[in-house]
Parts: C-alpha cells; structure tokens; sequence
C-alpha cells in the first residue's frame, strides 16, 4: 500500500472460511500422523540435548523450588534458568512434571497442539487469499510436513512455540488495535517459550513500515509484546545482572565461530576456554561477544561458507537422523523417511517461490511479502546450527506462502476467482 493504507484481503463478502468437514479433515490427518510415528518412538527416549535441561526447571517449578538451574557446560557457563525462559519448562511442570518418564505424556500433548496448527495454518491462509480451499491446501500440507510430525513427539519447545506463533501472526494480519494488542500478547508468550519468537514482531513492523501502514496497530503490537516480555528481562538482570530474556543466542554463535578455526587442537582449546570462563553472568557474555567478533573478523568468508551450507540443512533437511535416533534405524522405509519428505519440500518451496518470483501481485499480496520475511527472520539466526528442528517455527508460514501460489486457481467450482486487494502487513483498523 503506497497511500497510507491497508485493506482488508477479500472485500465484497469473499472472505469465505474453511468448511468445518475440511478442518476436521486436517486435524485428523495431522493428528494421526504424529499419533502414528510416536506410536513408532514411544520405546524410544523422546529427547534431544535440550531437554534435560527443560525437565530440570520443570521439576523445580512443580516441586514449588522457585525458578533456579545449575550452570551448562556451555559457553559462558551460563545457568540453565537464564539461558531457557519459563514457557516450555511451565507447559511441562503441567504436562509432565518435568519426569523423563513421563516424556510420553508430553509427546501425546504435543501431536495434538501439532495437529492444531495445521487447523490454524488452514484458517490463516484462507483469511489471507479469501480463498476457501487455499485454506484447506495449507492445512494438508502442514498436516503433512515431516520435520513437525518428528518433532512432535521430542521433549523440546518447538511445537507449543510453533502454534503461539503462528496464532499470534495470524491475530496480526486480522487487523484493528484489539487484534494487534492480542498478536503483541501471543507473540510475547511465544518469546517466553524459545527466544527466537523476539525476531517476528521485528519482521511483521519492518512490513508494515514497507507498505506504509497506519501506526496505530503496530504500537499495539509492540506496546503489548514488550508488556509480556520485559518483566522477565528485568528478573534476569535482578537475578544474573544481565538484561535478556536468554543470551541463548550469543552461545550459538560461539559454537559457530569457533567452526572457522581451522585447526581441530584450536576448535577444542576455544571450546575448553568457552566452558572455563569466571565472572558475573554480564562478564561472561561480554567475553563471548568480544571472542566472536574477532573470530569473524580474521575468517568471516569460513563463516559466511559455513553459514549457507547451515541454511540449506535448515530450510531443505528432512529430520532423517533424527526420526532414525527416535525409532531406529532401518524400521522406517526409505520412502517415508527421505522420500516423500523430499517431495513435500520440493513442492512446498516451488510454490513460495512462485509466489515471490511470479504472483506477488494476486491473492495474498503484500501479506506475501511479510510472510517471507517471517520465513527468513525464523531460519536465518538459527541457520549455521544446520538442524531441520529449527524450520519447524516456519512451517505453516511456508504452506501458506505456498497456498497463496494456488489460490488463484482455487476459487470454486466455477474457474479461477478474481485476484484478491492486496493485503498489507497490518491490515485496517475494522469499522
């Protein structure tokens, strides 16, 4: 929008839902789905590096110890209630009370919230077309992603984190104060669970400032997500002296930096001196930030080579090694565990290229572009790790990127419908 303002993605009454029988539909293949492959990792340990420390906080949340961790054997050293907020470790102090015995519990509560944002996507992307069966393209096609149907059933803050996500963007892309204060609300909640969720609210006000959208509900958002989040910031910095909501991030990119050293004796004395540091909490990170800014400096094109081939195992991976390291190798066949997982990212990244390269001015419009941006402000800080789980925030994005591809050809019975207004990154205040 080039005047100043937004308009609402279907006008004239288009604005159809999805039919109740197609949501159905998508829930229960999605649920199913991950039903089925738990069914196949039940036996096995339902976790990954991550959770021992989720399950720790939990414990402590549920037994009334208050929210305390012990140091990681991480860069920094950092304790673990500083680096993990308290979002996931709550759903779990619910779910499970933190026992590793009781993973199971947490694996069958999280196929349901899966399945859920299928549900979600579906409603979210015919919202955004106008288009009905869009809507139910989607859903199929998050129903289907096979890194969220692994995940699903791993002790890890993806899945809850994937559904306040995609809700709060959804709420965003309604429109008006109310729906934008509530989207600053989830989105903050989302923050609380994997600190990643502070980068969306970034992506969604630098698309609402490219198509010159009305302020009022961007200060919403922003007013209402910095509400949620900065209580907890304070505590941290009360608690460890350093203000943050997690210095996650700054441990990250000093395991990736330390890629760049070419010789393995140095990548092992950098990883020892890592875990070796004194200090307040705010010492530490300020060690790590000044460690890695001059690791990048001396070999920054070794970083950035590192960092493209991170991205492409985040954007394009299928989870093999990691659905084989939950059921076992060899107990999938080939062309469920890589196959179609192959073909599902083909399509799926075909059509948002579509969209980008080819149709951005039909159905979906500007939201397009918010929506790739969403895309890339999700995979790109976690891209050196190189790790499918990290796609997994950006799946139902991506399907409604690729539905928008589709829409056109969508709109009933009758042939193609007309292009749908273009949508902005903040759509008008209803009336």
């Amino acid at each position: 929008m080039r005047d100043g303002r937004s308009v609402t993605p279907a006008p004239n009454g288009n604005r159809r839902p999805v039919p109740a029988l197609q949501l159905a539909t998508v829930f229960a293949l999605a649920l199913v789905l991950r039903l089925g492959f738990f069914v196949l990792a039940a036996e096995g340990p339902l976790s990954n590096p991550d959770t021992a420390g989720y399950e720790e906080l939990a414990r402590a949340l549920h037994q009334g110890q208050g929210y305390r961790g012990g140091d990681q054997a991480i860069p920094g050293r950092f304790p673990t209630d500083l680096l993990r907020p308290p979002g996931y470790p709550l759903f779990l102090a619910m779910v499970s009370a933190g026992r590793p015995e009781w993973r199971p519990r947490v694996a069958v509560a999280q196929c349901a919230l899966g399945a859920l944002t299928a549900v979600v996507a579906a409603v979210f992307a015919a919202w955004i077309t106008g288009v009905p069966r869009a809507g139910f393209v989607a859903g199929l096609l998050q129903a289907l992603d096979w890194t969220s149907i692994v995940h699903a059933s791993v002790t890890i803050a993806e899945i809850p984190f994937t559904l306040l996500l995609t809700v709060g963007v959804a709420a965003w892309f309604r429109g008006g104060w109310a729906m934008a204060a509530m989207a600053g609300l989830l989105l903050g909640s989302a923050a609380l669970v994997k600190p990643i969720g502070q980068v969306v609210p970034v992506a969604l006000v630098v698309a609402a400032g490219l198509a010159r959208a009305r302020p009022g509900p961007t200060v919403a958002l922003v007013t209402l997500f910095l509400l949620t989040t900065t209580p907890w910031a304070l505590r941290n910095d009360r608690v460890h002296g350093l203000l943050t909501l997690s210095p996650v991030a700054m441990v990250n990119l000093s395991y990736h930096t330390a890629v760049t050293l070419a010789d393995r004796d140095a990548r092992r004395a950098a990883y020892r001196e890592f875990r070796s540091m004194d200090g307040t909490a705010a010492d530490r990170w300020s060690d790590l930030a000044r460690s890695n800014v001059e690791r990048l400096r001396a070999a920054w094109p070794t970083y950035l080579r590192e960092a493209a081939v991170g991205w492409a195992r985040t954007a394009l991976g299928t989870a093999t090694a990691t659905a084989e390291g939950l059921v076992g190798r060899g107990r999938l066949p080939a062309w469920i565990q890589t196959g179609l997982p192959i073909l599902h990212l083909v399509i799926v990244w075909s059509l948002c290229l579509v969209v980008f390269f080819v149709r951005r001015g039909s159905a979906g419009g500007d939201g397009a572009v918010a929506l790739w941006l969403l895309v890339l402000a999700l995979i790109l800080p976690a891209m050196q790790a190189g790790y499918s789980r990290f796609r997994v925030p950006a799946a139902p994005f991506i399907c409604t990127l690729a539905a928008m591809a589709l829409a056109s050809g969508l709109g009933g019975p009758h042939g193609p419908r007309e292009p749908a207004a273009r949508v902005s990154a903040s759509p008008a205040p209803r009336a």
